[in-house]
C-alpha cells in the first residue's frame, strides 16, 4: 500500500513549464498601398491617437491549421500616455491599446488575433514601429483559433507603419531634444500604410517531469503487478 501512495503522489506531480519557447504566431500586411492608419494629436497638443478600422489585410504567415490565412480585417486603437521624446530626427512615445484581427468587417465572424497592450513604445524614423514586448510591457493575446497555451509569455507584438505623411514629428511648444521635452509635446498628425506580425511561445511539458510521470506509471504498475502475484 505504501508502494501504491508514493507511485500515485508522483503521478500527482504538476506539469512544469519548460522556459518559453519563441514562435511567429502571425504575419501579415495590407492588401493595398493606401494609408489606413491615422494618427490625431488632440487639440493642446498633449496627446495622440493612433487608429484604424477595417483595413483589409491578408494574412500570410499563421499557427492556426485552419481559419487563418487569407483576407482578414484588423482594428487598432492606441493612445500616448506620456509626453513624445525627441532625439535628433527621431520621436519616441509610450501607447496603450487594443488590436483586433476578425475573419469579417467590423469585428464579426471569429477572432483570428486580438489583445491589449500597455507601455508599448512607439520608434520614430524613416519608418514607424509600435513595438510591444512581453516583458517587459504588457500584452495579453486572445484567439477563436490559435490555442491559449500557444500564446503565453514571453510574446510581442509589431505594427509597422510606411509611407507616413506627412513625415513623423513632435508637435507642441514643450517639445525640445532629449532628455528635456516636457509636455505639451506630442507626435503630430500622420497617415501610413500598416504590416505587422506576432510571437509567442509555447507552454510546453518539462522532460523531467515527463519522466517522473513516467516512472509513477511503473510505479502503479509494479504494485499491481505484486498484488496479481500474490
Amino acid at each position: 500500500m505504501r508502494k501504491f501512495l508514493l507511485a500515485a503522489t508522483v503521478l500527482a506531480a504538476p506539469l512544469v513549464a519548460l522556459p518559453a519557447h519563441a514562435i511567429v504566431v502571425l504575419t501579415y500586411g495590407q492588401t493595398g498601398g493606401s494609408n489606413t492608419i491615422t494618427a490625431t494629436p488632440n487639440a493642446s497638443d498633449t496627446q495622440t491617437t493612433i487608429s484604424g478600422t477595417d483595413i483589409a489585410i491578408d494574412v500570410t504567415q499563421c499557427i492556426a491549421t485552419v481559419g487563418c490565412l487569407g483576407a482578414e480585417f484588423l482594428d487598432i486603437t492606441a493612445t500616448s500616455t506620456d509626453a513624445a521624446q525627441t532625439v535628433g530626427t527621431a520621436v519616441t512615445q509610450h501607447y496603450n491599446g487594443t488590436f483586433s484581427i476578425f475573419s469579417g468587417p467590423g469585428m464579426t465572424g471569429f477572432d483570428v488575433l486580438s489583445g491589449t497592450f500597455t507601455d508599448a513604445v512607439f520608434g520614430a524614423g524613416p519608418q514607424l514601429t509600435l513595438a510591444v514586448g512581453n516583458p517587459p510591457d504588457s500584452l495579453v493575446l486572445n484567439s477563436d483559433i490559435i490555442p491559449a497555451s500557444q500564446l503565453v509569455v514571453p510574446n510581442a507584438i509589431g505594427f509597422t507603419f510606411t509611407n507616413v505623411t506627412p513625415p513623423v514629428a513632435a508637435i507642441g511648444s514643450g517639445c525640445a531634444p532629449f532628455p528635456s521635452s516636457m509636455p505639451p509635446c506630442t507626435l503630430g498628425a500622420m497617415t501610413a500604410a500598416v504590416a505587422g506580425n506576432a510571437s509567442a511561445s509555447e507552454s510546453v511539458p518539462e522532460p523531467a517531469t515527463l519522466g517522473l510521470l513516467g516512472v509513477g506509471l511503473l510505479g502503479i504498475s509494479m504494485v499491481r503487478w505484486k498484488r496479481d502475484a500474490s
